[in-house]
């Protein structure tokens, strides 16, 4: 029984020893083959378009013969037609070069009417309430009794310019005569206006809940 095991075993060991073989060489041994098959594919399609190269140029050079031949008979006809087509003292006949100039600028007409089309931007600003805070920023920043609100809106100031029209929610009340306050009862000084229409501000809405303030 021992020798019969041992038999057993190692036959078991020998045929798992083949399978990995197997397992492992037939992929290389199946690329070899696929490869072998594509390079004979390869070879036949290059041979088949030599072929058709060279009776291709056969062909041609019998056509090139055929145009040589009438070349001859043709040059005459060819000044003849060319002589007719000329302008004569600038009345009859266009040139190629007018009919190009005319087909360019047709267009460039086409493409200014494209292009023509303007363009308008609008922006719409909300609430622009102005608190004790920011007036008296503006009062330390300013010279000779002014206020200079510009400061606080110097970093959107670009953008503002470059539309056409732009439209601001005014929330508080902005003068001149009065006493520069806050809430309750609001009243900005006149040079924050002055500051937003520096910028492009053209609609200033001062229809709010601080009309009356």
């Amino acid at each position: 029984m021992g020798c019969a095991m041992k038999k057993i075993i190692l036959f078991g060991l020998l045929a798992a020893f083949l399978a990995l073989l197997v397992y492992f060489s037939a992929p290389a041994i199946m690329g070899i083959m696929d490869e072998k098959k594509s390079n004979n594919n390869v070879e036949n399609n290059d041979s088949g378009h030599s072929e058709s190269d060279t009776n291709g140029n056969t062909e041609d050079s019998g056509t090139v013969t055929d145009d040589a031949g009438v070349d001859d008979s043709s040059g005459t006809d060819a000044g003849e037609n060319l002589e007719a087509d000329s302008p004569v003292d600038g009345k009859e006949g266009t040139s190629t070069e007018e009919s190009e100039g005319e087909s360019e600028d047709d267009t460039s007409d086409d493409a200014s009417t494209e292009t023509g089309e303007k363009r308008f931007t609008f922006t719409a600003t909300g609430d622009n309430l102005v608190h004790s805070y920011i007036y008296q920023q503006a009062a330390a920043r300013g010279r000779n009794g002014h206020y200079a609100f510009y400061y606080g809106f110097k970093d959107v100031a670009d953008f503002f310019k470059n539309n056409d029209l732009n439209w601001i929610n005014q929330e508080t009340l902005c003068t001149d005569t009065l006493t520069p306050s806050s809430y309750p009862c609001f009243s900005t000084p006149g040079d924050s206006a002055r500051a937003l229409y520096k910028m492009n501000m053209r609609i200033f809405n001062v229809s709010t809940n601080h009309t009356y303030d």
